[in-house]
């Protein structure tokens, strides 16, 4: 029998230095970068939220 590997839950983290204001918080779902099957199912699906941090 077969023992699967644990792996740890990922993490995503979005770097943002452009000129242009954005909210203080907002989601994304990465999934969107992937592409479909023909049925329109998604082939994964990540999500992430951002938090904006000012120094």
């Amino acid at each position: 029998m077969r023992n699967e590997t644990a792996l740890p839950r990922p993490e995503f983290y979005v770097f943002y230095n452009g000129d242009e204001n954005c909210p203080k918080e907002s989601e994304m779902n990465l999934s969107d970068a992937f592409k479909t099957f023909e049925n329109g199912e998604k082939a994964v699906n990540l999500e992430q939220k951002e938090t904006q941090q000012l120094h």
